[in-house]
C-alpha cells in the first residue's frame, strides 16, 4: 500500500494487508520509481484531490487507470457537463463563475440564468461551498464573500440549473434520479 500522510494508527493496520510505503512529499515520478519495484497492479485513491496524482503514477507504471483527461473530466464540473452532452446525455444548463471576474460581469452573467440553481465549486467535494439559490439577490449574497477551496484560494464556480424535485418524499421511498459514484471495469 503507497500512503500519503496516513497516521502511524492507519499505516499498522493497512500492514495487515501488505508492505505499507509512505509517499508523503515524493513527486509523481520518484513516487512511480518506489512503487515499480514491488510489482503493484493497482492504484486506488479515495480522494478527488488525489485521482490526478493517481492517474500519473498510473500511466508511469503502465497500469490500468483513468486518464488524466479522464480525470479532468471527474473533477472540473463543467468539463464533466460539457462531456455528457457531447455524448449526447441530457444534462441541466449551467454557468460558469469564474473567480477573476469582475462584478460587473457577474451581474450581467446572472441575468442569464435560470433559477432556482444550485450554486457549487468547479471542482469541489464533500458538498463545500454548495448553495441553493431561488434567485438574483440570494445569488449575489452567496458570492459575498467569494467561496475559497481548501487552500483558501477564490473557488472557480459554477450555476447549474437545480433539477425539479420529483414526486413529494412522502409519495414513494426513493428519489426519481440515480447517482452514480463509482464505476469498476475490467475486473
Amino acid at each position: 500500500h503507497a500512503v500519503e500522510g496516513v497516521q502511524p494508527d492507519a499505516s499498522r493496520l493497512l500492514g495487515r494487508f501488505g508492505p505499507v510505503v509512505d509517499i508523503t512529499g515524493l513527486s509523481i515520478t520518484e513516487s512511480a520509481g518506489v512503487l515499480e519495484p514491488l510489482g503493484i497492479e493497482g492504484i486506488i485513491t479515495f480522494e478527488d484531490a488525489e485521482l490526478m496524482r493517481a492517474a500519473r503514477i498510473s500511466e508511469l507504471l503502465g497500469l490500468p487507470a483513468n486518464s488524466p483527461s479522464s480525470v479532468h473530466n471527474l473533477t472540473n464540473k463543467a468539463a464533466q457537463r460539457a462531456a455528457f452532452q457531447a455524448a449526447g446525455l441530457p444534462t441541466p444548463r449551467y454557468w460558469q463563475m469564474p473567480a477573476d471576474d469582475d462584478e460587473a460581469a457577474r451581474a450581467v452573467l446572472a441575468e442569464t440564468i435560470s433559477f432556482p440553481a444550485v450554486l457549487k465549486p468547479l471542482s469541489g467535494t464533500g458538498s463545500r461551498n454548495v448553495f441553493a439559490i431561488a434567485d438574483v439577490a440570494q445569488l449575489q449574497s452567496a458570492l459575498k464573500p467569494w467561496p475559497e477551496t481548501h487552500g483558501g484560494i477564490p473557488a472557480d464556480m459554477i450555476v447549474e440549473e437545480r433539477l425539479g424535485d420529483g414526486w413529494p418524499r412522502t409519495e414513494r421511498p426513493y428519489a426519481d434520479y440515480v447517482t452514480v459514484e463509482s464505476l469498476a471495469s475490467g475486473g
